[in-house]
């Protein structure tokens, strides 16, 4: 009897100490937990600050053209060796992020009708920056010329062959000046034209040739000819095609839709920011981009017309940077996509420093449930907050996708969607690229690229059967160049009112290819 009672004391004692032990572990992991996510908060605080710092000081030199060019200039060549860095690691990841880049994209080809004939080169000219308002965009207009040419701004251009120097210059880039007439000159690195009335010239570093008429040619670096480098030739006839042959709205242009495997997607390779800045500056291909895009908006066929659309995103779908001005969610692009589509309704629930990710107030994950359920259309634009603070912990991994990281809250998000709102379409946006994050992540070096969000945004975003806008590698409203800061942005990361007109025309042009190409559309709303 002894002895029983000996053993039980004995294993009683045992699960006492077990017990014990598990208490503590989970005790301490608890309070590391805690301490943790205080950490995390407070370092998150810390990030923000920094950036309202730089955003400012970015807006206080943005008021002079030279300042803000030099700003720029000086930190040129970190920006180019950042995002060199992270396209090296994200292709490391193997398939983890998928491949930087869009589908179902055709280049921009700007067909027009002209013989003008090219032009001597400029080499190491300066060129002005314009004023803002002159040669940005007034009244949601474009001024053609006889030749199909024309200019973002409101003013008449000419319309005389040959009349190349009439309408403005600008520095785009690397030393970019347009002249709208008859043709588009682009400098690229060394001196070289692109004149757009015939087609395009790009020239990029090693003087390569890029043609393009009723399609692209695409050469990438030893001549040969094909769809890796700088574009690709797609013509059938006279009609431009994108690569998975559907019609491209009936206008040739710049599509930045990444569509999931089974609707008409096929990754183009040499469409990554990187690849595109060599060949022109963001400005100049905003203004080439928005031409293109306001032809496809005049053309629409599809009827938006009982469409409700939801806008999810942040300070840039709110447009919270204008809020001193009266009623100013009136210059958002939500709203402007409302007038330009046609559609029936479109709510704005862009909130202020809210993010994809659990990192700030208002995430997106936690508030997508107050999109109406009647909606048609969800359109969420979001992940530049997030840059602000997103460390490889904070990034999490495809396996796990844990809660609080930004794939397992971008996963959550994502099928959340497709489960609440079953009979609405569902399409992401990623976030422009914007100079700031950039500026932020050279005190920061823990921080990732921009590249890794949109990569993530894109590879999830196929996995779910979700469509994604790539902005971000569209090399659209840029700020690494001075003359959108300059014109559009002038923070560094949230539009005027005039880059809010370009956003919003870019986005409705996407929606209407997207609609205008699914099958079984014959003109009609569907």
């Amino acid at each position: 009897m002894g002895k029983i009672n000996r053993f039980l004391l004995t294993a009683i004692a045992m699960v006492a100490i077990m017990i014990a032990a598990v208490g503590v572990d989970r005790g301490l992991k608890y309070y590391e937990a805690r301490r943790w996510e205080k950490e995390r908060v407070a370092r998150y605080e810390q990030a923000y600050a920094e950036a309202a710092d730089i955003r400012m000081t970015i807006k206080e030199l943005s008021r002079d053209k030279d300042a803000i060019e030099a700003f720029i200039e000086e930190n040129r060549a970190y920006f180019d060796e950042d995002e060199e860095q992270f396209l090296l690691w994200e292709s490391g990841m193997g398939e983890s992020l998928g491949e930087p880049g869009f589908d179902g994209a055709q280049e921009s080809s700007l067909t027009q009708e002209g013989n003008g004939d090219i032009p001597g080169t400029i080499s190491g000219e300066s060129i002005d920056i314009p004023q803002p308002g002159t040669e940005g965009v007034s009244e949601n207009q474009i001024t053609e010329g006889p030749y199909g040419e024309g200019d973002i701004s409101g003013g008449q251009a000419p319309g005389e062959p040959g009349d190349y120097g009439s309408q403005g210059q600008d520095i785009s880039g690397n030393w970019i000046m347009d002249n709208s007439g008859n043709g588009i000159w682009d400098v690229s690195g060394n001196g070289a034209p692109e004149v757009s009335g015939n087609g395009i010239w790009g020239i990029s570093g090693n003087g390569t040739p890029e043609v393009s008429g009723n399609g692209i040619w695409g050469i990438s670096g030893n001549g040969a000819p094909g769809v890796s480098g700088n574009g690709i030739w797609d013509i059938t006839g006279s009609q431009a095609t994108d690569i998975s042959g559907n019609k491209a709205g009936g206008i040739s242009g710049n599509s930045a839709m990444y569509l999931p495997a089974g609707q008409g997607g096929s990754t183009i390779s040499g469409n990554t920011l990187l690849e595109k800045r060599k060949v022109r500056g963001s400005y100049m291909e905003t203004r080439m981009q928005n031409k293109s895009d306001l032809k496809v908006i005049a053309h629409k066929e599809f009827d938006f017309s009982g469409m409700s659309i939801a806008c999810l995103g942040d300070s840039i779908t709110q447009a919270a940077n204008l809020d001193d001005m009266e009623n100013y969610q009136q210059y958002s692009y939500p709203t402007r996509l409302k007038e330009l589509l046609g559609a029936k309704n479109v709510t704005n629930l862009g909130i202020g420093g809210s993010s994809i990710g659990r990192y700030w107030e208002n995430a997106f994950v936690d508030r997508f449930r107050e999109i109406p359920q009647d909606t048609d259309l969800i359109i969420v634009m979001g992940g530049t907050n997030d840059g602000f603070c997103l460390d490889q912990e904070d990034f999490g991994t495809m396996e796990e996708r844990k809660p609080r990281t930004f794939l397992g809250d971008l996963d959550e998000l994502m099928r959340g969607l497709k489960e609440s709102y079953p009979e609405a379409d569902i399409i992401f946006v990623t976030p422009l690229p914007n100079v700031l994050h950039d500026m932020l992540r050279k005190e920061r070096s823990e921080l990732l690229s921009q590249t890794v969000i949109a990569g993530a945004i894109r590879k999830l975003g196929a996995e779910h059967g979700i469509p994604v806008i790539d902005l971000y590698n569209s090399n659209v409203l840029d700020t690494h160049d001075a003359a959108v800061i300059y014109n559009y942005m002038p923070d560094g990361v949230h539009c005027n009112e005039d880059g809010y007109v370009l956003l919003a025309e870019r986005i409705a042009a996407e929606l209407i290819r997207f609609y205008e190409n699914r099958e079984g559309f014959d003109g009609k709303s569907i």
